[in-house]
């Protein structure tokens, strides 16, 4: 049953219905969607009305498949709908979008650059660990903290998933003099649990 109501459902947002009723389609395929919702949610993306509810419902499928359209969403969409994107590749841990991301750090639209940094704390790997740590060297007064933020949770990521040694060592430089009292705090004891784990 819940096979065929989803497969009524796009069918339904397949065929050219009012935006009201698209988003009542998308919202119920959060609920029951899956792989063979794909295709037409990621349809969706790059359109300015349907384009947050459609990233919602893709959210919520967990297939790579869906990861995908909205990696490959990314470059095309516009800079409204840009952070949105992002944050749900970070919600995702992808990977394959850290390059992409990165990128995206010093982007002259603040939103952009902030979801950037944040994503890819979300990530939290080596890798997005490497580029919030570049980029902070370089970092513009508006983005030293969101940046800090991003690397807090970088850092308690890799902690959570084991590794101890690249968490520290983000923690060590968060504890750096340009670093503002709180950011501090929130690294020395971070690396208290990191040395407090066997």
């Amino acid at each position: 049953a819940r096979k065929m109501l989803e497969e009524g459902l796009v069918n339904v947002l397949a065929g050219g219905i009012s935006r009201s009723a698209q988003d009542y389609v998308c919202r119920k395929l959060r609920l029951v969607g899956t792989a063979r919702s794909i295709e037409t949610l990621a349809s969706l993306l790059l359109d300015q009305e349907t384009s947050h509810i459609a990233r919602y419902a893709l959210a919520r499928i967990p297939d790579e498949k869906a990861t995908k359209a909205l990696r490959d969403a990314l470059p095309h969409v516009s800079n409204k709908l840009k952070p949105g994107i992002i944050g749900s590749l970070g919600v995702r841990r992808d990977t394959k979008s850290i390059e992409a991301i990165s990128n995206l750090l010093d982007d002259s639209d603040s939103q952009i650059a902030q979801a950037a940094a944040y994503s890819l704390g979300l990530i939290g790997t080596s890798a997005s660990a490497t580029s919030l740590s570049r980029f902070a060297k370089k970092a513009p007064a508006n983005m030293k903290m969101p940046v800090a933020d991003a690397s807090l949770i970088c850092a308690e990521r890799l902690l959570a998933d084991g590794k101890k040694t690249e968490a520290i060592a983000l923690y060590k430089e968060l504890r750096g003099d340009d670093q503002p009292k709180q950011v501090k705090v929130a690294a020395t004891k971070g690396m208290l649990i990191a040395a407090a784990q066997k």
